[in-house]
């Protein structure tokens, strides 16, 4: 079998700013970057009789700082509550009272989670978007699930639940986030991320799944819509019973822009490879948290996830590498 012909471009990218990167790198374990000494003054002030009895009085600042913890070095719930308590007894603070293992699970339910600052500022972004899969807790990695698998079948239990990301096209930071199950589509789930910010937007960019009328008149056409249409797609006409709807004229652009010069030159002319930076981010997800969620009922999911897209946003607003495209024969 022949193999296939190499592309006469070949690009490679070079890191040009690795040693302000590997410092940034260094700065994620830094636990003061979460430890904050407004969230410590807050921390002492809690009153340890109302521990005692039972009542609820961790504000969720503690509780989120505790499950940060737990995501950023892969901890479980035990193991977290212990590790925050030698963490504050090093520091001379072995009087400050810890939250229980069962307290954060619990609390973790409810926890309002703010991770994305642009949206909330009302700032003017292009967006890009996607979707990816995440396993859910207890179904298995290895070759012995896989081989169950094979002799007896998938069941109802082993499914698979979907990480939906909007991701700032300049800064590569998350604004928006849905955790659903593998039944929905695509630009329902951009739809619901996006339902409040719609006026915020100047440019979308997405995959063809989200080449969906109901979708693109969401978006309206004050919106860039750099959403390629299916290859059999045709331009929309006017009919003597209805007009083309004004949503759907950067679509009937596409069409007749490919058949001039081709997909691949449209998706050169548009700046469509951009939304490439969303399958990167999903890519950093996976690398730093892994494939699967480690909660088991669904509102800690939700919030494990909020939790993972902070850390990630932090780790971004640290450093990330800036690379420059090199040619290679």
């Amino acid at each position: 079998m022949e193999n296939p012909p190499k592309s006469p471009n070949k690009y490679k990218y070079k890191v040009t700013n690795w040693k302000v990167y590997n410092n940034s790198l260094k700065k994620r374990g830094q636990v003061t970057i979460w430890l904050s000494a407004k969230l410590l003054s807050v921390w002492k002030n809690l009153d340890v009789i109302k521990i005692t009895f039972g009542e609820q009085i961790y504000p969720d600042s503690i509780i989120e700082f505790c499950l940060l913890v737990k995501n950023i070095y892969h901890l479980p719930l035990r193991q977290t509550t212990g590790f925050i308590a030698d963490l504050l007894a090093l520091q001379g603070l072995e009087d400050y009272c810890v939250p229980d293992y069962s307290t954060l699970c619990r609390r973790a339910k409810h926890l309002r989670i703010s991770f994305s600052r642009t949206l909330q500022q009302k700032n003017n972004i292009h967006v890009l978007v996607d979707s990816t899969g995440l396993k859910v807790y207890g179904q298995g990695t290895g070759l012995s699930s896989q081989w169950m698998v094979k002799k007896h079948g998938t069941s109802k239990h082993r499914t698979w639940l979907k990480l939906h990301l909007c991701v700032d096209a300049n800064t590569q930071e998350i604004v928006a986030n849905l955790l659903t199950n593998n039944s929905i589509d695509d630009s329902n789930a951009a739809k619901e991320m996006l339902k409040e910010h719609q006026s915020n937007l100047l440019s979308l960019a997405g995959d063809g799944a989200y080449d969906k009328f109901f979708f693109r008149e969401f978006l309206g056409d004050g919106v860039l819509q750099k959403i390629p249409p299916p290859c059999n797609a045709v331009v929309k006409v006017a009919t003597a019973k209805a007009l083309v709807p004004q949503y759907l004229s950067q679509r009937n652009q596409a069409v007749e822009r490919i058949k001039e010069i081709g997909r691949t030159e449209w998706k050169k002319e548009t700046g469509y490879h951009r939304r490439s930076l969303v399958e990167t981010t999903m890519f950093r997800y996976k690398v730093i948290f892994g494939d699967k969620t480690s909660s088991r009922v669904e509102e800690n999911q939700r919030t494990e996830v909020n939790i993972k897209c902070n850390i990630l946003n932090k780790f971004t607003s640290i450093g990330m590498p800036k690379g420059v495209k090199v040619f290679e024969n």
